[in-house]
């Protein structure tokens, strides 16, 4: 049986936002993110990965030149049905 994530949301058919700042010590990094179905990352309200659209779960992979300071990431995230993976890792390369 599917459990609901949080109250008053199901487990299939809905949409999350997640943001917040970081300190990133510049240069180039490495985006991961692992979705099923649709994900789009922003840094600093710049869309750097767009895959909105229905899937089974996938890998993506961007790489982004960084100035050093503190920068906003946010992700937003929907989930049709079936499985619902939603992860987002950086690596400095």
């Amino acid at each position: 049986a599917n459990k609901s994530p949080a109250p008053g949301v199901t487990a299939d058919y809905f949409s999350a936002r997640f943001s917040g700042e970081f300190q990133f010590a510049g240069g180039k990094y490495q985006f991961q993110a692992t979705a099923d179905d649709g994900i789009r990352i922003y840094l600093d309200d710049t869309l750097i990965l767009d895959q909105w659209h229905v899937t089974a779960v996938k890998t993506y992979t961007v790489e982004v030149d960084i100035a050093a300071g503190k920068h906003q990431v946010r992700v937003e995230y929907f989930e049709n049905n079936g499985a619902a993976v939603c992860k987002l890792r950086w690596t400095q390369k």
